[in-house]
């Protein structure tokens, strides 16, 4: 059986598993409630922090906190 080769999560210890830093687009759509089109004009507008991995491109989650609070303005 193949494993995925993504992971959602890691334990490294007791204290729990590890939160990821970035997420998909399609995934960013989802934790915010939009399109995948409207997470796309959020990194044009600068909302959103969107960082390459070679030719993957993800979505900070820093950034979708801030989003998701309201605080986009105070980068």
């Amino acid at each position: 059986m193949k494993q995925s080769q993504h992971a959602r999560s890691v334990d490294v210890d007791s204290e729990g598993p590890l939160t990821p830093l970035t997420v998909t687009f399609p995934d960013a759509g989802a934790l915010l409630s939009v399109s995948i089109r409207q997470v796309y004009r959020l990194v044009d507008i600068g909302v959103l922090e969107a960082r390459n991995f070679g030719r993957a491109r993800r979505i900070t989650t820093r950034s979708l906190r801030r989003a998701a609070d309201g605080d986009a303005e105070q980068q």
